[in-house]
C-alpha cells in the first residue's frame, strides 16, 4: 500500500545513524564452517506468504555451533534482509566464526536460497552468567 499524501510530505528530522555501520559492512559467511537446510512450511509464512522474518533470524542462530548455547548468551544481533522467500524453498543458512579474540565472540550468518542471498547477519555472543 503506498503511504497516504500527508505522510508523503511530512518533514523528517534530521538524526544520526541508528546503527554505527552500513548494512554492507556486514561480513559474508564464506567460506562457511557450519551449514544447515530448512525447508519453507506454511507456519513460517506471514500474511502475505513470505517467510516472516522472525525465521530468518532463527535459522541464522541455528548457525551457532552446537554446545554454544550452554556456554554463551547472545548479546547482540543484527540482520539486513536482502529478498523474500517463500513456501517450499529450501534455505540454506551458513555460518563461520570472526576473527578477534575475547568476549564477546562473533559469527557471521548468512541466509540464502537457490543461489540467491536472502539475508546476512552478524550475532555476538557472552559468557553466560554462572
Amino acid at each position: 500500500m503506498r503511504l497516504p499524501e500527508f505522510v508523503r510530505r511530512s518533514p523528517v528530522p534530521e538524526r544520526a545513524p541508528v546503527l554505527d555501520r552500513a548494512p554492507s559492512a556486514l561480513e559474508p559467511a564464506e567460506p562457511a564452517h557450519l551449514e544447515r537446510r530448512f525447508e519453507v512450511r506454511r507456519g513460517d509464512l506471514d500474511v502475505v506468504r513470505h517467510v516472516n522474518n522472525t525465521r530468518y533470524v532463527e535459522w541464522a542462530l541455528e548457525g551457532v555451533p552446537d554446545g554454544m548455547l550452554e556456554t554463551h548468551e547472545c548479546a547482540g544481533f543484527e540482520i539486513v534482509f536482502r529478498r523474500e522467500s517463500g513456501l517450499g524453498a529450501t534455505i540454506e543458512s551458513r555460518s563461520r566464526a570472526l576473527p578477534g579474540e575475547g568476549s564477546p565472540l562473533r559469527f557471521a550468518h548468512g541466509l540464502g536460497a537457490n543461489g540467491e542471498e536472502l539475508a546476512r547477519a552478524e550475532s555476538r555472543w557472552r559468557p553466560a552468567p554462572a
